[in-house]
């Protein structure tokens, strides 16, 4: 189980292991995190694609994360509303708020590299 300690952001070797606080270790690439909610399918569901379609193109993972079913994932990233697109694994960028086109994710991930 987790000790309680945590693990740098980055490790010299620019590792892109790491622990969040629940101490789970993440994926071996850099993933965005769609936050989403039951409640709020309407606008969260079409994102969807978008969010796989940006994903694709920076080569990096997605996975969503339901706010109301992980809700200490959703306060450890600060999200307060859905749709909200978070970086997971290398880079640490301030997270996205609202549906977003393609195009404009890719270029608010690939500046905070």
């Amino acid at each position: 189980m987790f000790s309680g300690h945590s693990l740098p952001r980055r490790s010299s070797n620019r590792c892109r292991f790491r622990a969040r606080r629940t101490g789970i270790i993440l994926a071996p690439v850099p993933t965005l995190l769609h936050f989403t909610a039951k409640w709020a399918e309407g606008v969260c569901s079409p994102h969807r694609p978008v969010v796989a379609a940006a994903a694709q193109e920076l080569g990096w993972a997605v996975r969503e994360v339901d706010i109301d079913s992980e809700p200490e994932t959703a306060r450890t990233y600060t999200v307060l509303n859905v749709p909200a697109i978070a970086t997971e694994g290398d880079v640490s960028a301030p997270p996205l708020v609202g549906a977003r086109p393609a195009d404009a994710i890719v270029r608010h991930f690939r500046n905070s590299e």
